[in-house]
């Protein structure tokens, strides 16, 4: 912009000199230097602050953008679950409709009949019914016989010797 060469700040620095005078020139040239930085400083802080009032207002419009997409999903959540709940909603009013017409004296007896849960545990607790010996193949140790298959018979634990009480 502005296009100063070195021969023209010799003409300058000359003037000064005969202008100001040698004994005034270093303080007036270190007044200039300080006027200069302070007008860079000033211009920078400028330029800062406005390049952070853009970032701030850049940011407050993804904030806008964000809150809304936010709010749309949120509604479509809301919306597929209220869809979901009349679904399941019809759909068991459907199977009682169902149920209710196909046997409906049935029903009623079922629900009079049951007993509570206590009741339904202690009846279905039963003993273990015992095993019976099994016939198992082994092939370690044992020669096959003429194709025959060698067999090694397993007791139940109920035919297992007791075992001897201790010391």
């Amino acid at each position: 912009m502005f296009d100063i060469s070195f021969a023209e700040m010799m003409v300058v620095a000359v003037v000064a000199l005969l202008v100001i005078g040698p004994e005034k020139l270093p303080k007036v040239a270190r007044d200039v230097g300080k006027f200069v930085s302070r007008l860079k400083l000033y211009f920078h802080s400028i330029k800062t602050d406005m390049s952070r009032e853009i970032r701030m207002e850049e940011l407050l419009k993804i904030q806008e953008r964000i809150q809304q997409q936010y709010n749309l999903a949120q509604d479509a959540i809301t919306n597929t679950s209220r869809s979901i709940d009349n679904q399941v909603q019809q759909i068991n009013e459907a199977a009682v409709q169902t149920v209710q017409a196909t046997e409906p004296k049935r029903v009623t007896n079922f629900i009079s009949e049951t007993s509570p849960p206590d009741e339904i545990a202690t009846n279905e607790v039963s003993a273990p019914k015992p095993r019976k010996s099994r016939r198992v193949a082994s092939s370690k140790n044992t020669p096959a016989v003429s194709g025959e298959t060698p067999t090694v018979e397993i007791p139940t634990p109920d035919e297992l010797p007791a075992k001897p009480p201790p010391p």
